[in-house]
C-alpha cells in the first residue's frame, strides 16, 4: 500500500504552509529521520521511502522535485551524508530492504547525484556495498576516514570502505542486538543506538569502548 509523504515547510512568519511535498510513499514504512538529508547548503533535501524504490532530491526553496535515483531493488528505508568538500560536494549513502546500500556522489556544483548533468536521469553509484542479510535501517558515512558503518534489522553493524570492502563487524554485548541509528566521527568513534535505549561506543578497529543505557527513546543524535 502508499500514503503520502507530507513534509510542510513554513513559507513566512505568519505559519504559512506555502511548500509540501506530496509524493507516494510506501506506507509500511516509518518515516523518520533516516528517511531525510539535508544538503550542506540547506538548498535541497534528499527523500527516501518511495514504492517505486527511488530516492528524491527536492528544492528546499520550492519544494520543486528536481531528480530521482534509481538503483536499488527494493524500497529504500535510510540516507546519509558525509562531511562536504570544497564547493559543496558529498557522498551519499541509501539503504534498502534489499540489504545493500549504494555510494553516490553528491556534486555541489550542479546540485545532483551524479557527475554528469547530462545524465541526471541515470546516475550510477560509486560502490555496492553487501553483506546484510536483512533491511538496512541506519548508516553513517565518514569521507575523510574512508567508512561507511550501517546496521540491519538483525544482525551486527557492518563497517565497509567507501570502495565497497566490508572490513569487519561491531559486535555489540548480548543485549545490543536491533540497531537504530549510528554515527561517526572523524576522530574514529562510532556510537550506535539499539533499541530499548542502549548505546555503545565503538572504534573503527571494532573495539567496544563504552557503554550506557537511558530510560527514554532517542530519535537522532551527532557527534
Amino acid at each position: 500500500m502508499i500514503s503520502k509523504l507530507n513534509m510542510s515547510l513554513p513559507a513566512n512568519n505568519s505559519g504559512t504552509n506555502k511548500r509540501q511535498i506530496t509524493d507516494l510513499v510506501d506506507q509500511s514504512i516509518q518515516i523518520n529521520t533516516q528517511c531525510f538529508v539535508v544538503t550542506a547548503d540547506n538548498r535541497y533535501i534528499l527523500v527516501c521511502g518511495f514504492w517505486d524504490k527511488s530516492f528524491r532530491v527536492y528544492s528546499s526553496d520550492t519544494g520543486k522535485l528536481t531528480q530521482i535515483v534509481f538503483g536499488h531493488w527494493d524500497v529504500v528505508t535510510c540516507l546519509a551524508r558525509s562531511e562536504s568538500y570544497i564547493g559543496g560536494d558529498c557522498y551519499i549513502v541509501s539503504g534498502s530492504r534489499d540489504a545493500t546500500l549504494l555510494l553516490w556522489y553528491w556534486s555541489g556544483r550542479h546540485h545532483i547525484i551524479g557527475d554528469n548533468p547530462n545524465n541526471s536521469d541515470y546516475p550510477a553509484p560509486r560502490a555496492v556495498l553487501t553483506g546484510h542479510d536483512y533491511e538496512v535501517v541506519c548508516v553513517s558515512v565518514c569521507a575523510e576516514l574512508g567508512i561507511v558503518i550501517s546496521g540491519a534489522k538483525e544482525g551486527p553493524c557492518l563497517v565497509h570502505t567507501i570502495t565497497g570492502d566490508l572490513l569487519r563487524a561491531l559486535e555489540g554485548p548480548d543485549s545490543c542486538v536491533l540497531p537504530r541509528l549510528i554515527s561517526v566521527s572523524s576522530e574514529g568513534h562510532c556510537i550506535i543506538y539499539y533499541d530499548r535505549g542502549q548505546f555503545c561506543n565503538f572504534s573503527i578497529n571494532g573495539k567496544l569502548l563504552a557503554q550506557m543505557e537511558i530510560n527514554d527513546s532517542a530519535r537522532e543524535f551527532i557527534i
